[in-house]
């Protein structure tokens, strides 16, 4: 069987196709307004399996057998209200079957998240992006500057430029430290498109930008 996977996140679709075995052959990313160069990237799989967390998206629009992940049909026990979205539980079942251990797996995209995940998803916290808090601060306060993401220099700042960003990374520092002593956990995972800003302070993580659809997999092959 052949499998396609769909990510519909906040700005952009990452797509693949996948064989029996889990292999992702071949992957690409597709903005919104190229839902027809998606169909035809889809075209000849068996069944077509979709996280999307943008509302407006018809993934069933893509045509053929579609099915959707959503918290109703998890395979992995969820500890959280209705709301958690659907790439939240793809990365867990990414976590409960392809990795089996108890896992921290943080996504670095329009939010930061954070997520527990082993036999079950335990929980997370999100946090605003990158790109949100520095956007925030510079349109919230007159006098704080519009600040161009980079990495931080040195974790305190000797200017309000480098003030803002040792914040954003610091917190991050501070709160993937509260997991390792709270939590403790056997492997980490780093997913989402900012990675490659926080990259010098996530050495113990495993690199997988394509968490989301290798979950999909995970799933769709389940059911």
């Amino acid at each position: 069987m052949k499998f396609g996977l769909v990510d519909a996140g906040n700005s952009r679709i990452k797509a693949a196709l996948s064989d029996g075995d889990g292999n992702l052959e071949k992957t690409a990313i597709f903005h919104y307004s190229q839902v027809d160069e998606l169909r035809e990237f889809l075209r000849g799989v068996d069944v077509v399996a979709v996280s999307s967390v943008k509302s407006s998206f018809d993934p069933f629009a893509l045509g053929g057998r579609v099915e959707v992940i959503t918290y109703e049909n998890s395979l992995v026990p969820l500890n959280y209200s209705k709301t958690l979205g659907s790439d939240r539980i793809a990365k867990a079942h990414f976590i409960r079957y392809a990795v089996g251990e108890l896992s921290l797996i943080m996504d670095f995209g329009t939010a930061t998240v954070i997520d527990l995940v082993g036999e079950e998803f335990y929980g997370g916290v999100i946090l605003p992006g990158a790109g949100l808090w520095l956007s925030t601060l510079g349109s919230g306060a007159d006098l704080l500057p519009d600040v161009r993401l980079r990495e931080a220099r040195r974790n305190i700042g000797n200017s309000t430029d480098e003030a803002i960003l040792a914040g954003l990374f610091e917190s991050i520092k501070a709160i993937i430290e509260h997991f390792r002593r709270t939590y403790p956990h056997r492997r980490r995972f780093a997913t989402g498109g900012f990675y490659g800003y926080y990259r010098r302070y996530l050495q113990d993580f495993q690199h997988e930008p394509f968490a989301v659809l290798k979950g999909l997999y995970e799933w769709v092959r389940r059911i």
